[in-house]
């Protein structure tokens, strides 16, 4: 057998053994990952429900939504009752790039609570946004559509601080949740 049809039989073995060992490794996790990300959601749900009481899996009644920046809402419900929504926002006006928040909102519009699912902003400084860095993202809690009456950082003439170093980021998240309760509100 001559050297060139070596080298392709070689290489094709490797590329063939290299895509099995993918493909097995895979099939092997896949339920893991799932599990995980499914256990993350759960989490998240808490976290941003805090102390409202419900019965239903608001993850598997997600509604999806044609909007650009509302990627869904997943009805909060105990028993027939609605008691509020988790509404999943994106923007893309982070300084390192996206931010993906859900916000958890009462039956009046008020929020309940804000939590960043996922971001890359710059450590130390605008991964404060993430509650488990501080507590910032809490000054949302209690809001609605009216109050504040400023929907924007102090230094533009609103009410929000911004957190120090991150003018950027502070002012997506402030007009992210801003943006998800007015989706709320339109109708």
């Amino acid at each position: 057998m001559n050297t060139q049809l070596r080298s392709v039989l070689l290489l094709t073995g490797f590329a063939l053994t290299g895509t099995l060992a993918i493909t097995l490794t895979k099939q092997a996790t896949e339920e893991r990952i799932a599990n995980n990300e499914a256990a993350y959601r759960s989490q998240l749900l808490r976290e941003v429900l805090l102390d409202t009481r419900y019965d239903n899996e608001p993850w598997n009644e997600a509604i999806s939504v044609d909007d650009e920046s509302v990627s869904a809402i997943y009805p909060v419900t105990l028993g027939d009752a609605t008691v509020g929504e988790v509404v999943q926002i994106n923007t893309n006006s982070g300084y390192v790039g996206p931010i993906t928040m859900l916000i958890a909102t009462d039956v009046n519009a008020r929020i309940i609570a804000v939590r960043v699912s996922k971001h890359q902003e710059t450590p130390g400084l605008g991964d404060a946004i993430d509650r488990n860095k501080s507590g910032w993202i809490d000054v949302f809690s209690g809001a609605s559509i009216e109050t504040p009456p400023t929907w924007s950082l102090k230094r533009d003439g609103g009410d929000f601080d911004q957190i120090t170093g991150a003018t950027i980021t502070s002012r997506a998240v402030v007009n992210a949740v801003h943006d998800a309760l007015l989706y709320k509100t339109k109708d």
